[in-house]
């Protein structure tokens, strides 16, 4: 996918940007070196799947990129274990509560890399609903697979950074009100990316 995203961006550049399709895999030997190119890059695309969002590192690239004003796109990756929107919803909105259950450790790993998780929930469920999405199926044939990428790219051209619709105090305020409504009318509970 890198590499076939690669050769369409450089056929038709995005921006002034230089073309380098960047994989947050490619340089694990410093974190910290991660987070500089997610505020440098001009679109971060978003993998998803049903797990996505349990994974600190990816929380944490998330969170820099709205925090530093980097688009985000999303390709939504069709396959046995897909990724839910409306999940993902609940999930975001009471993620600084349901990170530990989903990934144990997870959320003092963000704790200690200075980032709050209440802040992750409010920034990441005001914003992960309203990025673009393009899907994706990795068993589909060449060409599908093709303009699938191609039709991501143009998702990439077109992608802005995503403001806070609201601020942090209105949107604990919106939390809250959910929380009685929840308590009022009680749903099974499911823990994010499970079946």
């Amino acid at each position: 996918m890198q590499q076939s995203l690669k050769a369409i961006v450089e056929k038709n550049p995005i921006g002034q940007s230089t073309n380098e399709i960047f994989l947050d895999s490619d340089d694990l030997s410093d974190l910290r070196n991660l987070l500089q190119h997610v505020r440098e890059t001009q679109v971060l695309v978003l993998l998803l799947s049903k797990r996505v969002l349990t994974r600190p590192w990816v929380i944490v690239e998330l969170y820099t990129a709205i925090t530093s004003g980097v688009p985000i796109v999303a390709l939504n990756v069709q396959n046995a274990n897909p990724y839910s929107y409306s999940d993902a919803i609940d999930y975001l909105m009471k993620f600084d509560e349901e990170l530990d259950i989903a990934n144990p450790g997870a959320a003092q790993m963000l704790i200690d890399l200075g980032v709050d998780p209440v802040d992750v929930a409010w920034r990441l469920s005001d914003c992960i609903p309203n990025i673009i999405s393009t899907d994706f199926n990795p068993n589909a044939s060449e060409k599908v697979i093709q303009a699938s990428l191609e039709d991501l790219v143009e998702s990439m051209r077109k992608a802005s950074p995503i403001a806070p619709s609201m601020s942090k105090e209105e949107w604990l305020e919106k939390r809250k009100a959910l929380a009685r409504s929840a308590t009022s009318n009680p749903a099974a509970r499911k823990l994010h990316g499970s079946i």
